[in-house]
């Protein structure tokens, strides 16, 4: 009797696994093998969409480059942000990446799971305002008795760490119906240790207010007086920050009016610290989104803006008088941990003021206030126009600070003037 039971279980048992299919081990096309390209540092973002669960919160998932050498290849660790489990696999240089582990790693199972049937295929996801060139692999996995899903697994070389642009798992609810949608993986930032790529951070996107005003138009229009050869500078002055042992030098702004084409206006801006010149193009009739203009500004790194705030108000600069277009809001982003930190800011902008139209600038968060003034501005001239020109440039104002501070350097050292 045992001996029957026992045979009728393993036939059973057979039976299944020859209806799934042999277990396989398939493998992912060399090219976006993580070891070829990977940094330590590198990061990728997926959120989840369960669609079978009703979610409170949304599920973000993270995968960080931990380590890489040639002796143990490349090692990826991932966590997102409803637990504390972070299990990580390792790729050696030479190895083509296995199936399993990257199943593994973005469902956060404790073991692989069952894959067979897998096939090739080319393939496109739109996220957002990106098109992905991808490569498809079609699968069957069982991740356990009762969960069986036929999966598509979109890669791309172009995306950092693991290249995971979607995954969309589907599931039969009931006996000989057509598979429907569990859960859709989906790509929505990536980047290095120095910096975002693309899309934002886990942190990022649990912060983002309800309601954002990052495409909101300005109230009114710093370039519809635009003129080719017109510029701006400015002082940021940095006046408090709590962990700073020693306030930074003023950094010095410049924005010049490149070239005016009908309604195009063409702006570029460099700054004192060596950061990249940026350039941007505007309209002279309608005014920009706040995003866009605080993105050229070089005044703006958080990502997103809220509870915009507008009004009127004069003020004098260099003994002109600006009547002043007054934009108040909070900038907002996420850290270490999902805390949500908070900037008040507030920008005067005025279309009289040539070359970018901003007037002045403060910001004032926990840690640090910041300060910006114009200190000059004028135009290169135009055909059969003299040039103009009021205060100083940025290299100047720049050159002047640097002599004052050596001079009250050598005075501290004792070497001033008795």
């Amino acid at each position: 009797m045992r001996r029957s039971v026992l045979a009728a279980a393993l036939a059973a048992a057979f039976l299944a696994s020859s209806a799934r299919g042999a277990p396989e081990d398939p493998t992912i096309d060399s090219s976006l093998r993580p070891s070829s390209t990977a940094k330590v540092g590198d990061w990728l973002t997926l959120h989840c969409d369960m669609k079978n669960l009703n979610q409170t919160k949304p599920l973000f998932v993270t995968f960080t480059v931990e380590s890489v050498s040639d002796k143990d290849g490349v090692v990826v660790r991932v966590n997102n942000n409803h637990n504390a489990d972070k299990p990580k696999e390792t790729w050696k240089t030479n190895d083509k990446p296995r199936l399993g582990p990257f199943l593994r790693l973005i469902v956060m199972k404790d073991r692989e799971p069952h894959i067979t049937e897998m096939k090739h295929a080319g393939g496109n996801q739109k996220i957002g305002d990106k098109n992905f060139s991808c490569k498809k692999l079609v699968f069957h996995a069982g991740l356990f008795t009762d969960e069986e899903f036929d999966c598509e697994l979109y890669l791309s070389p172009d995306v950092k760490c693991l290249g995971i642009v979607a995954l969309e798992m589907r599931q039969k609810k009931a006996k000989g119906a057509k598979p429907e949608l569990a859960r859709r993986y989906e790509v929505v930032g990536w980047g290095s240790a120095e910096k975002t790529d693309w899309g934002n951070t886990a942190g990022e996107l649990l912060s983002k207010p309800a309601k954002v005003d990052n495409d909101t138009k300005l109230p009114q229009n710093p370039f519809e007086k635009a003129k080719a050869g017109d510029w701006g500078a400015v002082r940021l002055r940095p006046k408090f920050n709590v962990n700073a042992k020693e306030i930074p030098d003023s950094t010095f702004f410049t924005w010049r009016v490149e070239k005016v084409d009908g309604d195009k206006v063409v702006i570029s801006t460099t700054r004192s610290d060596s950061r990249a010149e940026k350039s941007a193009t505007f309209s002279k009739k309608d005014p920009p989104t706040l995003g866009a203009y605080l993105a050229l500004s070089n005044l703006f790194d958080d990502p997103w803006l809220s509870e915009m705030t507008t009004g009127d108000e004069t003020r004098t600069f260099l003994e002109k008088e600006f009547a002043l277009k007054r934009i108040s809001y909070v900038t907002t982003r996420g850290s270490r941990g999902n805390e949500s930190l908070s900037t008040k800011n507030t920008i005067w902008i005025s279309p009289d003021l040539p070359g970018f139209g901003l007037v002045a600038y403060e910001s004032k968060g926990d840690r640090l206030e910041l300060e910006v003034e114009v200190i000059g501005w004028g135009t290169d001239g135009e055909a059969g126009k003299a040039p103009v020109r009021v205060g100083k440039t940025a290299e100047e104002a720049e050159k002047d600070e640097k002599a004052r501070k050596a001079e009250r350097e050598k005075a501290a050292k004792g070497g001033g003037d008795k």
